[in-house]
């Protein structure tokens, strides 16, 4: 078969984790022998000579999807230039999809939404990821979407329980069908490299803290800055970039955390290196204007490379079991400093991770995410 993966986010460089799962899960259908064309936002300078896969670009305004993510661009005033992009990609599926089989469409707005307008006639396995639901929510827009793309020809996945119940809810009874013709699975990892990582572990005389994403407010870096202000002292690696970064650098400094190693985006062995040094992986993320996280892939990465986890329970971080991570409410600033605390006192998660992400690997979860999508 001839599938069209239609994304947002595609990396535009080797080792971008711009949508790096995007191109994993692409590659997982190429392996199963399907011709794979992936539609992706991007400037039009951008250099896909070095992709496998054939790449074509719909051009979007800058900061839209590559800094920081939609939902944020679009809270600092990107409507207009999304609203443009989503005709234009509209367009681009309209014209490419004569000669795809299938589409599959990464974010439910705008891309699966794209697809189902542009492509009616064709079989759509559409995923959503977090931003996009909570974006059809804030417009009010679940129901029509729902409707949309409630055709026998549909599947739907949601990357966490939480997610599919936020959809379904706030689509009213056209929401009530989409659960017949959806999954729940997080995205897969590549197991085996992350596996890898957790035997170049070192032993760090003073125990290393990494927060790993990007700097916006839903990931909750302010909450734990207040309480690396109150916790035991730690080292501590910021790696991420993002919009709310310079107002982070300020908050360190007036909390006097002089110390902290603002790492920027890494890539590649730098993000490897990172994991192998971390003792702990904080992922504090909170609700923020009605939106919770998906499912982040760090956090599985982190649990495969063998380090220590602490998560909020915001979305779908409260469905990792207890018995592999630390949890803590979220916003709570006492219960993260507590917890902070008992980590460096050496408290370990009761299991080690390995009977939950055993099944996180591609093979496992793509047949579950893009059931029927098998061997060409």
């Amino acid at each position: 078969m001839r599938i069209g993966v239609v994304t947002t986010s595609y990396p535009r460089f080797p080792s971008d984790p711009a949508g790096n799962f995007v191109a994993e899960l692409s590659a997982w259908i190429s392996r199963q022998g399907h011709a794979v064309e992936i539609l992706a936002a991007g400037d039009a300078g951008i250099d896909d000579s070095w992709q496998e896969t054939p790449v074509r670009r719909v051009s979007a305004a800058p900061g839209l999807f590559y800094e920081g993510g939609a939902p944020d661009a679009l809270e600092r005033g990107g409507a207009t230039g999304a609203a443009r992009f989503s005709v234009k990609l509209s367009a681009a599926v309209h014209t490419h999809a004569r000669h795809w089989d299938g589409i599959v469409a990464h974010w439910l707005a705008p891309c699966a939404l794209a697809s189902a307008i542009a492509a009616p006639q064709k079989p759509l396995w559409a995923i959503a990821h977090g931003g996009d639901v909570h974006l059809l929510r804030r417009l009010r827009l679940s129901g029509l979407a729902a409707r949309l793309l409630r055709r026998r020809s549909v599947h739907i996945n949601f990357v966490s329980r939480a997610l599919r119940e936020a959809f379904t809810t706030s689509a009213g009874r056209a929401g009530q069908d989409i659960v017949a013709r959806s999954s729940v699975q997080s995205m897969g990892i590549d197991l085996e490299h992350f596996q890898g990582i957790s035997a170049l572990r070192e032993n760090n005389v003073k125990p290393l803290l990494l927060f790993l994403g990007r700097l916006v407010p839903i990931k909750g870096v302010d909450l734990l800055l207040r309480a690396l202000a109150e916790a035991r002292p730690w080292d501590v690696c910021i790696a991420g970039a993002g919009p709310s970064e310079g107002t982070l650098r300020q908050q360190a400094r007036n909390l006097g955390l002089d110390e902290i190693h603002w790492a920027g985006e890494v890539h590649g062995a730098d993000r490897d290196a990172l994991l192998s040094r971390a003792n702990l992986v904080v992922l504090p993320s909170r609700r923020h204007q009605g939106r919770e996280e998906g499912m982040p892939r760090v956090a599985l990465e982190a649990l495969a490379a063998g380090t220590e986890l602490l998560v909020s329970d915001s979305g779908g971080l409260s469905e990792i079991p207890e018995s592999v991570c630390h949890r803590v409410p979220s916003g709570d600033v006492s219960s993260l400093v507590t917890a902070l605390n008992a980590i460096a006192g050496g408290v370990r998660a009761p299991c080690r991770p390995g009977h939950w992400i055993e099944n996180r690997s591609w093979q496992v979860v793509a047949p579950r995410i893009l059931p029927g999508l098998g061997s060409a």
